[in-house]
């Protein structure tokens, strides 16, 4: 059966077949269905129900609600009718045919404030949407309580919402001066611009329970909404500069910019090195006062961290090893990244050291140029541009082939990795899709795709980030289009 209203008259038609009208002296207001029945709603006599093919008035209604208006009513699971008004607020209609005032003194502000409107049917999962003409799309539950806001300050164009619509999905679609989908699929949510985040993202990583992104325009740290009016953001840290994931050293953070090297504490950032062309920086597992940096145009760069002040130390023949990446593979002995291949830099307490050339198997690359890459968390691994996977000889400075690749798996493109310590696992982004990974000596890489098709592999950096596990484990995932995804 299909229920149109005119102004003065309500219309029923069944199969496309007209089987009732019903005329009425007053003007009519809205007409309403759900599975409690059908409704229609009288300016000056009250709320009527569809009875043995008649509307007639529900006595209980007439002093409420003969001047106030019902913008929408739902089903709810004890068999009442929820009545919402923007006039004063919302009312429980019972099976009984009685009228109570809800209490709920939160939502009846926001209803009048914000001025509810004709929305729609509640949703499979029990959810209430309530659209309004100042304040977006409010989702409740049946206990009253608000779950969502969804308005111009999180993502809509505009507060003027009209109606709802869930479709076989499960997504609710809703209209205004045009029309928007709302996805309720929390296994991926985005953070943009709306949230104050700005700038391709380059890293992602936690430090003392704080979450960092960093983009080329700054360092921002997440900052979580404490309630449902406000919206979660990212604040800066003042960088100003593009640069890598940032290095915990006490207190501070240090960061590798692509002018500078700062560091922050408290959002105060001041210069550490003016020099151009840092690449990375780690902290001395000899002596953690001291920080080392990469730097394709003058070389290695150390500072020291003494009586609150820092100061860069003079290393011998620095200018010797140009490198763009570093890592320690034991306290004293670093491995540098450079356009020649790689190089041993022993130090001693004071940072001060000899380089060494390290030899490589030379079986799939003449030009010994490999890059850094750690998995597992601590296995440091290096590789060529055809992926082939080799392992540092501390003892005969010799850089060895593992016999391990994955030139083919990843199509000879790009691939980006991350590894969770809680979970224990590998993470890694393929042109091809996103897969858990494992590795060791033994079998090398293991692999095992996970479903990942609601954005576009070429929208993603590099930015990758796991965290917890078990069914709590979650992928943050960075994009070039100033977004950071959680998974």
């Amino acid at each position: 059966t299909v229920i149109f209203q005119s102004e003065k008259s309500v219309y029923l038609y069944k199969y496309k077949q007209l089987i009732k009208v019903q005329h009425f002296s007053a003007i009519l207001h809205t007409a309403k269905v759900n599975k409690t029945g059908a409704f229609l709603r009288i300016w000056g006599e009250g709320l009527f129900k569809l009875t043995d093919g008649v509307f007639k008035l529900i006595p209980s209604t007439k002093d409420i609600f003969a001047q106030n208006r019902i913008d929408e009513q739902y089903d709810l699971e004890n068999g009442d009718n929820l009545l919402v008004s923007r006039t004063n607020g919302v009312w429980y209609l019972k099976k009984d045919g009685s009228l109570l005032k809800a209490k709920s003194d939160q939502l009846d502000n926001f209803l009048k404030v914000n001025e509810s409107y004709t929305g729609g049917k509640k949703l499979r999962n029990n959810i209430i949407p309530i659209s309004t003409i100042k304040g977006g799309l409010l989702f409740i539950d049946e206990q009253l309580q608000i779950r969502s806001i969804l308005n111009t300050s999180n993502g809509l164009d505009f507060d003027y919402v009209t109606s709802t619509m869930q479709d076989r999905a499960g997504d609710v679609w809703a209209t205004s001066d045009n029309i928007f989908k709302v996805s309720f699929d929390t296994s991926m949510t985005y953070f943009s611009t709306i949230n104050k985040l700005h700038g391709f993202v380059n890293a992602i990583t936690r430090i003392d329970g704080k979450l960092y992104v960093r983009t080329n325009k700054d360092l921002y740290d997440f900052v979580p909404k404490k309630n449902l009016y406000e919206k979660s953001v990212f604040e800066k840290n003042n960088i100003d500069e593009s640069g890598d994931e940032p290095l915990k050293f006490d207190d501070q953070l240090i960061t590798t910019n692509n002018y500078t090297i700062k560091t922050t504490k408290n959002r105060v950032t001041k210069i550490i090195s003016p020099i151009y062309r840092s690449g990375n920086t780690i902290q001395s597992k000899l002596n953690p006062s001291i920080i080392f940096t990469s730097n394709s145009a003058v070389g290695l760069l150390a500072h020291q961290y003494k009586n609150g002040q820092w100061k860069q130390l003079v290393l011998t023949n620095k200018d010797t090893v140009r490198c763009n990446n570093l890592v320690e593979e034991a306290p004293g002995v670093i491995v540098l990244e450079t356009r020649k291949g790689l190089y041993k830099y022993e130090y001693n307490f004071e940072g001060q050291g000899k380089y060494t050339k390290l030899e490589m198997d030379t079986a799939f690359t003449t030009l010994k140029r490999l890059g850094i890459k750690t998995v597992n968390g601590d296995i440091n691994l290096f590789t060529d541009s055809l992926n082939h996977f080799y392992k540092f000889d501390l003892a005969k400075n010799k850089i060895l082939y593992t016999g391990f690749t994955i030139d083919s798996f990843v199509n000879k493109a790009y691939w980006f990795y991350t590894y969770n310590k809680d979970s224990k696992n590998g993470w890694m982004f393929t042109q091809s899709g996103l897969y858990k990974t494992h590795f060791d000596f033994n079998k090398g890489f293991t692999f095992q795709q996970y479903p990942f098709y609601k954005v576009d592999l070429s929208e993603l950096s590099p930015g990758l980030y796991a965290e917890g596990s078990g069914d709590n484990e979650v992928l943050w995932i960075g994009s070039q289009d100033e977004k950071l995804y959680r998974y």
